[in-house]
């Protein structure tokens, strides 16, 4: 059996899940949750993406037309920079804030279907891309075009959501510890 992950999650008053859970609350609580969990879509998710990579599971095609994308947000709930991963013939990327075109990757990712992004953040605003444990992209953000772009990368993410337009997105958990 593997890794059980225990992930706490804080939702407040009023909050949507899914059409199982929906909590009415007048205060927020923490809920703990194990393993992979479903990809709720326009749902904030308290995170600290600056200890904890990002582990999104996904089984589109290539070539289906078919996007994750992960928008990041600051305390203050704005923008904090975003991420999208095209199913493109040739797999591509773009960090919202920052690029300004879809980029096929720099290494390509593995030809499975069945896929295991983790999506990471480093010292120096970096973020690191690995595939199925493949190294895919790792890049500055510092190399930027535009300062003010360069300045919604630096902030501390406080939560994540995953865009309501994207479907390559099944599941998603912090990476496991060692």
């Amino acid at each position: 059996m593997g890794d059980i992950l225990t992930v706490p999650l804080q939702f407040f008053k009023n909050t949507y899940i899914n059409d199982n859970i929906n909590l009415l609350s007048s205060d927020y609580f923490n809920l703990q949750l194990t393993g992979w969990l479903p990809v709720q879509r326009e749902v904030k998710i308290e995170w600290d993406f600056e200890s904890t990579p990002l582990e999104i599971k996904t089984d589109s095609v290539l070539g289906s037309g078919d996007r994750v994308h992960v928008k990041f947000h600051p305390a203050d709930g704005h923008n904090a920079g975003d991420l999208q991963i095209y199913f493109t013939s040739h797999p591509q990327y773009n960090l919202g804030w920052c690029s300004t075109s879809n980029t096929n990757f720099p290494v390509t990712p593995p030809s499975l279907t069945d896929k295991v992004w983790r999506i990471s953040r480093t010292a120096g605003v970096r973020v690191v891309i690995h595939c199925n444990e493949v190294e895919v992209l790792n890049k500055l953000l510092s190399s930027c075009t535009h300062s003010e772009r360069r300045s919604i990368w630096n902030q501390d993410v406080a939560s994540i959501e995953f865009y309501y337009s994207e479907r390559a997105s099944d599941y998603y958990r912090p990476q496991p510890g060692d």
